[in-house]
């Protein structure tokens, strides 16, 4: 099953989007890592656009796509969430300059 964009959209304009636990522990507060506020912005008011779905093949736990969207301040990051589980959560985000890079 392809990712929904639509779908992603809603769930954070409900608040149904979660961290997970590496992301909450390990990596938000860094410089280069959204918050959990400019996460949910990027999806729900920005123009978030989907570049990669994997469909599953690449995760044991699940489908994840990266969508590319940007926070209030105008930076633009991506972020990598599984789609298929409720709530929908996300796995890794980080800040990009122009091209996207790995996590």
């Amino acid at each position: 099953m392809p990712a929904n964009l639509q779908q992603i959209v809603e769930a954070a304009r409900r608040g149904a989007i979660r961290l997970s636990r590496h992301y909450e522990r390990d990596r938000m507060g860094e410089p280069d890592r959204p918050s959990y506020d400019e996460i949910i912005f990027g999806l729900a008011s920005d123009a978030p656009e989907i570049t990669r779905d994997d469909g599953g093949r690449k995760d044991p736990r699940g489908p994840v796509c990266s969508i590319t969207c940007e926070g209030p301040d105008g930076d633009r990051f991506v972020i990598r969430l599984n789609y298929v589980v409720r709530p929908v959560r996300v796995i890794t985000a980080f800040r990009v300059d122009g091209e996207e890079q790995d996590a």
